[in-house]
């Protein structure tokens, strides 16, 4: 995990008008508005499994178990573990789509988040969807 980077395991998860809203206890909240986040998609697997992949958004259904991974305008990502949720990490791709329609979500064979001339180009793709959704 890079330091840019943050693993939560939220008990509760609710996507509201402005953000995601995560409770990992009862006295620590964590929010990740909607306008920030340019690229979320499912990790299934471990790290080191043979069966560790980064599906396509076609490829992702409900049921679709892992994590759920966003990243926002500052390369900062947040790995959201669906261990202590009610909900796989398809489902709340799902919805995050549906509050957030102008990111990029799933997995993408020519994105390297390592590499800043990629993430800018994910940065370009999400300011024009949000500029066409505006007209």
């Amino acid at each position: 995990m890079k330091e840019s980077e943050i693993k939560i395991e939220p008990e509760k998860i609710f996507f509201r008008n402005s953000g995601i809203m995560m409770e990992v206890s009862q006295n620590e909240k964590c929010r990740i508005p909607y306008r920030d986040i340019v690229w979320a998609y499912v990790k299934t697997g471990k790290d080191g499994e043979e069966k560790h992949g980064e599906p396509r958004l076609a490829d992702i259904t409900e049921s679709t178990k892992g994590d759920l991974i966003v990243y926002d305008r500052r390369h900062f990502g947040w790995t959201i573990g669906t261990g202590r949720v009610d909900r796989e990490a398809g489902a709340l791709l799902k919805e995050l789509c549906l509050h957030a329609p102008y990111i990029v979500a799933g997995g993408q064979d020519w994105f390297d988040d390592s590499e800043d001339t990629d993430f800018g180009m994910v940065e370009e793709m999400v300011e024009l969807m949000r500029a066409c959704g505006k007209g």
